[in-house]
């Protein structure tokens, strides 16, 4: 797995561990197009209580996790889910005129 330097700079400031973003990584279940070839990933919440399970509280640490991966497959970016809107990176609903 690659990541930018702006994606460990993210990580630092919102306190993500190379562990959760691995997990992340590894077992996102949820993949929204964000543009510019990039796709927000993310674990469900019905994957996180499978993984509690198995891992713990990590499961739901996990779920808050966002990451923006570009088509290459590295980790542009790194976020909290829930905080704040990540601009494009959101599915998009068909608009009715």
């Amino acid at each position: 797995m690659v990541l930018t330097e702006h994606a460990m700079k993210r990580m630092r400031q919102r306190g993500i561990t190379d562990s959760l973003l691995h997990l992340v990584y590894m077992e996102a279940d949820r993949l929204a197009p964000c543009g510019g070839g990039c796709t927000a990933v993310q674990i469900s919440r019905k994957k996180a209580d499978r993984l509690r399970i198995l891992i713990g509280s990590d499961a739901e640490r996990a779920r808050n996790v966002v990451l923006v991966v570009s088509g290459d497959g590295a980790v542009v970016t790194a976020l909290r889910r829930g905080r704040r809107s990540y601009g494009r990176c959101h599915p998009r609903g068909r608009r009715e005129a």
